[in-house]
């Protein structure tokens, strides 16, 4: 289950209004993850794939209302570029396991598991660190 999607469900118990969310969470080096979201009865489905860029380059990659995680604490020109409103405090949200287990139990129930050994982190983003220039 991502991170960011478990993100997205946490923000549908909090504002049961927001029916398009957007999930940026603070990747460093001047970029965040992003993904976008829609309520899809009581879960947060994906609208596209995640992403990792700067403010300018993820401008227009979602079409959401409301913008949580700490993404938008790290960079507050995200929420102007991705033209979302960030209710207060959710820009210092983090995913909970109590999300991460409800986007998990349909999964489970509809046999789609892994063997521990399968079961590997997705990286956005294969750069992790800058070269420092000596």
């Amino acid at each position: 289950v991502s991170d960011l999607q478990a993100l997205a469900q946490r923000s549908l118990g909090l504002q049961p209004r927001v029916d398009r969310i957007a999930v940026c969470n603070d990747a460093r080096m001047g970029e965040a993850y992003c993904a976008c979201y829609e309520r899809r009865g009581e879960r947060a489905e994906p609208l596209g794939p995640e992403r990792v860029g700067t403010a300018e380059t993820l401008a227009g990659t979602c079409v959401a209302v409301a913008g949580i995680g700490r993404g938008f604490a790290a960079y507050p020109q995200l929420a102007d570029r991705l033209g979302v409103a960030v209710p207060p405090g959710w820009e210092r949200l983090l995913p909970r396991a109590r999300e991460i287990a409800r986007l998990a139990v349909p999964e489970v129930r509809l046999g789609r598991l892994l063997e521990p050994e399968q079961a590997l982190p997705s990286y956005v983003r294969n750069e992790v660190a800058r070269p420092s220039s000596v």
